[in-house]
């Protein structure tokens, strides 16, 4: 979870959640590109490329991925931009030093702090290179933990089901390719202290990690 002093990098909420058709990648978008770029994964995901993102501004940390990690944005979500510019205005954010909210200084980070991001309206894209460990604002070691953030604050506001129908798609394709167990799948909470991913996802988490356990064990 990124904390900071005042807005996030998110533009407006939406002001009441609104009923979504399940979203597919091929929907036209001002920002979109016409092919999208392969990422490896079984799950719908957005390439870096397709978003446009930029190099990372210095060399990052390389680890293994053992684990997974659930956050929430912690800011409100906003129906009224798409994933391409979310994950724009996120690596922008993340590029730049920023003050925290418990009045210390962040310097700025190489790229986004996640692998990967999960939009109010279901879309997936991918973040930091997954071969690289993820930042944090919290007290704990990121090396070895896939970090996959949902868009929202679960404090306030329930996950829409789009998103935790990509979640789980997500969290299956992960953990197949890095052979995570669904022991190893956990929320932000379990690692540090914080709320994240808030009360409203900590609620339905433990059903999804046992549907996400299921799909692992009949493959």
């Amino acid at each position: 979870m990124v904390v900071v002093a005042g807005p996030l990098w998110a533009d407006r909420a939406d002001p009441a959640p609104k009923p979504r058709a399940k979203p597919q990648i091929s929907e036209p978008s001002q920002s979109q590109p016409s092919a999208p770029q392969s990422t490896g994964l079984d799950a719908a995901v957005i390439a870096r490329k397709d978003w446009q993102a930029k190099p990372p501004l210095f060399a990052m940390k390389a680890h293994k991925p053992v684990a997974i990690l659930v956050h929430h944005t912690a800011s409100p979500a906003n129906a009224t931009r798409d994933i391409y510019y979310k994950m724009r205005s996120l690596q922008t954010f993340s590029q730049k030093s920023a003050q925290l909210g418990n009045g210390r200084k962040r310097d700025a980070w190489a790229d986004v702090p996640y692998h990967y991001y999960v939009s109010s309206d279901g879309h997936i894209a991918q973040g930091r290179d997954v071969n690289f460990s993820g930042d944090t604002n919290t007290n704990y070691d990121p090396a070895g933990h896939i970090q996959v953030v949902l868009e929202g604050n679960f404090e306030k506001t329930r996950p829409y089901v789009e998103q935790i129908e990509a979640l789980e798609s997500l969290l299956v394709s992960l953990a197949r390719k890095w052979q995570v167990p669904a022991s190893e799948i956990r929320v932000h909470k379990e690692v540090a202290s914080t709320l994240c991913p808030g009360k409203y996802l900590l609620e339905i988490f433990p059903s999804l990690n046992e549907r996400v356990d299921k799909q692992l064990k009949a493959q």
